[in-house]
């Protein structure tokens, strides 16, 4: 047995409308899972292409850094400590003799 609900004309352009609505919102989440999907893509392209920059310019710097001068920081040792002490002493040794000798001069007048 079939049973049939008539429907008024505005409440079947109603349900036709609502209808084409879940259409198109359905159609507009396809597009934008399309674009994500698209988007995320193009990102990994990216990441993969920036990693392979990254490793290129860590090589560069490497390179440089093996080309430059290597410095060898020097560390004082007891023997300099030595060497300077005894620099400063002949340095005092040598203005007290000034002075002797000055003190001697203005002895003599």
């Amino acid at each position: 047995m079939n049973e049939f609900v008539r429907l008024s004309d505005g409440e079947r352009i109603y349900g036709a409308k609502s209808l084409l609505q879940s259409q198109v919102s359905a159609i507009n989440f396809l597009k934008h899972f399309r674009e994500y999907g698209r988007l995320r893509k193009e990102e990994l392209v990216m990441k993969i292409d920036l990693k392979a920059k990254i490793d290129f310019a860590l090589g560069a710097i490497t390179d440089f850094a093996r080309t430059l001068p290597k410095i060898q920081l020097v560390e004082e040792t007891e023997n300099e400590i030595i060497f300077d002490k005894e620099e400063e002493h002949k340095r005092k040794t040598a203005d007290s003799e000034l002075d002797e000798i000055r003190r001697k001069l203005m002895a003599l007048g």
